[in-house]
């Protein structure tokens, strides 16, 4: 094929239609698609970036085809658009009328010696809809021209001829502008410069742009925001506004989503759908993101919109149905429950479900997770309150706030300490207490007449409610009966003299008080009271009918049988004339541990056989001699017991 004289040059970034009309009328031929089928090359080919006719546009005209290819968007049925190496949706491209750049045209008359209708040329990146800010002189892009019909809508040169003439008014009367942060960030991917956003930079160029377009201008104008009629200039500054918030990555776009979803006021905004939430924002993503490219911009937003809103199953969200509820608001709580919506609230900030800071948001904004509300609120509605225990126990309202008090009944630990909510207790264990209570209890018809209720058995035995209930419980009297004619607690039926009985003292003939126990061990009281709570030491406690006051008693025997098992670190030092830290230091070089350790009962104590053996103390004996003044410590008397070796034989 030949090649046209004379020759015209290509221009960098020039668009291959916009050079291909040009070189028509450079031939004399106002329509480049009847010099297309001169040459044999297809004009609508040409403008849609088919690399057969670009090269062979390239030999006619005798210019290096790569630059055309770089410069031409290429479009493929199956794959979409492209331009240099970034995808892109035929909504990425401006329609309409030419949007140019008064001063690039201006300097491309200057700078050439054809006719400014031939030198002005097209560039590729004004075809782009998201770049509105000439690159080079930073001028907002102007539509001049013809409208693009179709029998047009590639012939750059015929559409922008109508408006050369004017160039200079339109490049004063449009003052300079910077490019936003989103075209600079656009245009810096066309360059194969990325790395400012990673999550914007996975998404193709035309979703990132336009994703960032409409989330800033419902940050602008709300969440009802107009897209149809909106001007130039409120589309590149809703562009810089977006950019700020996307560029955050996921968590921009979420903090976003929950803005709007929190700014919602109406009063039926608790079963308000997404399309009033969000707006703008949600019917666009719901009509364009059927295109499998905002695929990854749906999933996010949708999962945004699950952390944030109490959706059920069933509900759908962007096209998708929900299967298993996550979230609860108070509101959707309160209907699936039938709970007071002021109880639940009550509730779940008091077990610390709904953060504190929530405290004065409305009752839809209050989310939590579902599982565990549900859980939480179904164990307290089968609770039972102090009122509710004396109807199941068939007492007074008195009687079981001192059941409470006592410790016959606990509350549950969940609700036992949660301000401003009485607590509240178990079932299933208030039931248990009330089967243990009758569990010996055998039914009669007739009250016997040594026999009376727990009140009036307390009172003639001169004893707590209390401690009868404890003697029912264990079976410890020998007659428990039940009156027929009424039920629960107040039917229970026991015998004065049986309790009195049960709490008399061991008949014992050698019985010490815990204050000559104290001066038989030569420890303190604390120390004695920590054996016996550790069920070390045996001892008797329980109540004086004549003084109802509680005592507690160790027999002779019991104190005899610790002492032949137990020696005290003190009662060691002593004997060996040194101190307790000295003597149990020594004693573990030996290896030879306390059987009951000091933070147990404050005294350590060790097995007598293993530290009397007669092998351990000669070797203990020794080393004092030797070391009076050493890491055992000093001697507390002038030398060593003399009862040691008496000690030792017995």
């Amino acid at each position: 094929m030949s090649v046209l004289w004379p020759h015209l040059a290509f221009q960098p970034g020039e668009t291959p239609a916009s050079f291909m009309g040009r070189l028509a009328m450079r031939h004399g031929i106002d329509d480049p698609k009847l010099l297309g089928q001169m040459l044999g090359i297809d004009f609508r080919a040409v403008a849609q970036g088919e690399l057969r006719h670009l090269k062979a546009l390239a030999r006619v005209a005798d210019v290096d085809a790569s630059g055309l290819v770089e410069s031409a968007i290429r479009f493929d049925r199956q794959r979409g658009g492209s331009f240099r190496g970034e995808k892109l949706a035929a909504s990425a491209l401006h329609r309409g009328y030419r949007r140019v750049c008064p001063r690039c045209l201006i300097e491309d008359a200057k700078a050439s010696e054809l006719p400014a209708s031939w030198a002005a040329y097209g560039r590729t990146i004004w075809t782009l809809a998201a770049i509105r800010t000439c690159p080079v002189h930073r001028l907002p892009l102007v539509e001049v021209g013809l409208p693009a019909e179709r029998s047009v809508v590639h012939e750059f040169t015929r559409c922008v001829a109508p408006a050369l003439r004017d160039l200079e008014h339109l490049a004063v009367s449009h003052g300079p502008r910077p490019l936003s942060d989103l075209e600079t960030y656009l245009i810096r991917r066309l360059d194969g410069l990325s790395g400012q956003s990673a999550w914007l930079d996975s998404l193709d160029w035309h979703v990132a742009a336009k994703l960032c377009e409409i989330v800033g201008l419902v940050s602008l104008d709300g969440r009802r925001a107009k897209i149809r009629g909106c001007p130039e200039s409120h589309w590149q500054a809703a562009g810089h506004a977006g950019f700020a918030i996307v560029s955050a990555g996921p968590d921009g776009l979420h903090a976003f989503i929950d803005d709007l979803y929190r700014t919602y006021r109406p009063h039926t905004s608790a079963l308000a759908h997404g399309r009033k939430l969000f707006g703008t924002f949600y019917e666009w993503l719901t009509s364009a993101g059927r295109r499998s490219d905002f695929e990854p911009v749906r999933i996010l937003v949708r999962r945004s919109i699950a952390q944030i809103m109490p959706l059920g199953a069933g509900d759908k969200i962007l096209g998708s149905t929900i299967e298993v509820r996550t979230l609860h608001s108070i509101r959707t709580l309160s209907i699936a429950t039938g709970r007071d919506p002021r109880r639940l609230r009550k509730i779940l900030f008091a077990v610390g479900l709904a953060a504190a800071e929530q405290h004065e948001d409305w009752d839809h904004h209050i989310v939590f997770d579902a599982a565990t509300a549900e859980r939480v609120v179904a164990e307290y509605s089968d609770a039972l309150t102090l009122p509710d225990i004396a109807t199941l126990l068939g007492c007074s309202l008195v009687q079981a706030k001192r059941l409470a008090a006592a410790g016959f009944i606990r509350p549950i630990p969940l609700f036992a300490d949660a301000p401003g909510l009485a607590p509240v207790y178990a079932r299933a264990r208030i039931v248990a207490f009330r089967d243990a209570l009758l569990n010996h209890a055998v039914p009669v018809d007739t009250v016997p007449d040594h026999m009376c209720p727990l009140t009036d058995a307390a009172r003639r035995a001169n004893c707590a409610v209390k401690t009868i209930i404890q003697l029912v419980i264990r079976g410890e009297l020998p007659t428990i009966h039940l009156d027929r004619s009424k039920a629960g607690y107040a039917a229970l039926l026991v015998a004065p003299r049986e309790i009195a009985a049960a709490l008399e003292q061991p008949d014992e003939v050698d019985l010490l008080k815990l204050r000559q126990v104290e001066q038989i061990l030569r420890v303190n009281g604390k120390v004695i009271s920590r054996l016996i709570r550790a069920r070390v030491m045996k001892a008797w406690s329980g109540v004086r009918p004549s003084t109802r006051r509680r005592i507690t008693l160790v027999a002779r025997r019991d104190l005899d049988a610790f002492r032949s098992r137990y020696i005290s670190a003190s009662e060691l030092a002593r004997l060996n004339a040194t101190s307790c830290r000295g003597i149990v230091c020594y004693l573990k070089e030996l290896g030879i541990e306390p059987e009951i350790r000091r933070a147990q009962c404050g005294v350590s104590f060790y097995l007598r056989d293993a530290v009397l053996n007669p092998g351990v103390q000669e070797r203990v004996t020794g080393v004092l001699c030797k070391r009076r003044d050493s890491r055992l410590g000093r001697a507390n008397t002038q030398g060593p017991d003399p009862g040691l070796q008496a000690t030792i034989g017995a």
